[in-house]
């Protein structure tokens, strides 16, 4: 799997990328065929990822396929990043971020660290990330992530490979409001998920459970990339 999120398909490359910029990119439609034609939106149904450079990167014996959000989409950021920080003792209670920002930062942890973060957080809705190191996997839940009966194989839980490097993990995620684009350690493991949350869920959350020593997050609102 290039990306370990439901909703990641036909990515298809650009040709004609000047030499002298090098990078090789692709994009992916933003949805599966098993409920493409019952998603309960109007007038669209689906739209595209965010466009992606990739790379190889040697980890151990195997050289691993990495994506990363073009450099391109920092121009997006408004203004200055609102810091979010927390420990193992107090996590980060809820904030309301809005529903369209990017987040970026990292986690000091060890072997057996296990943690949530939670995105569009709402009264009774939350998509909700779960990192366990012991097992060394990461699990996406949309399964309170908002409208979800539409489809039976719509609220699910996502689950991916995930190590530590060095005794930290790196996140970068790209919320909007019908989606979310997770990047972890630099692009080594990525899910794409859509979500249809209500309008009132904006909140963000950071739940330790163990081994989590800190937790140095930032958060930028972005501007429409379509108009």
């Amino acid at each position: 799997w290039a990306d370990f999120g439901k909703d990641f398909y036909a990515a298809v490359t650009w040709s004609d990328v000047p030499t002298e910029d090098g990078r090789c990119l692709w994009i992916g439609w933003m949805s599966n065929w098993q409920y493409a034609n019952d998603v309960p939106t109007s007038p669209w149904r689906s739209a595209m990822t965010l466009p992606r450079e990739l790379s190889l990167r040697r980890v151990g014996d195997s050289c691993n396929l990495v994506q990363r959000p073009v450099r391109e989409l920092t121009r997006l950021r408004v203004g200055s990043p609102v810091a979010l920080a927390g420990d193992s003792a107090e996590g980060i209670g809820r904030v309301a971020l809005g529903n369209h920002y990017e987040l970026s930062g990292g986690f000091e942890v060890d072997d057996e660290a296990r943690w949530t973060v939670g995105f569009l957080v709402g009264d009774g809705e939350s998509t909700d990330v779960t990192f366990d190191m012991r097992r060394q996997r990461v699990v996406l839940d949309r399964r309170r992530s908002g409208e979800v009966e539409f489809s039976r194989h719509f609220p699910v839980r996502m689950e991916a490979p995930l190590r530590a490097v060095a005794g930290r993990v790196r996140v970068r995620a790209f919320v909007d409001a019908s989606s979310i684009e997770l990047f972890l350690q630099d692009g080594e493991t990525v899910l794409t998920s859509l979500v249809l949350p209500g309008p009132e869920s904006t909140g963000f959350r950071f739940q330790p459970e163990r081994g989590v020593r800190s937790a140095n997050l930032k958060a930028w609102k972005l501007r429409s990339i379509w108009r």
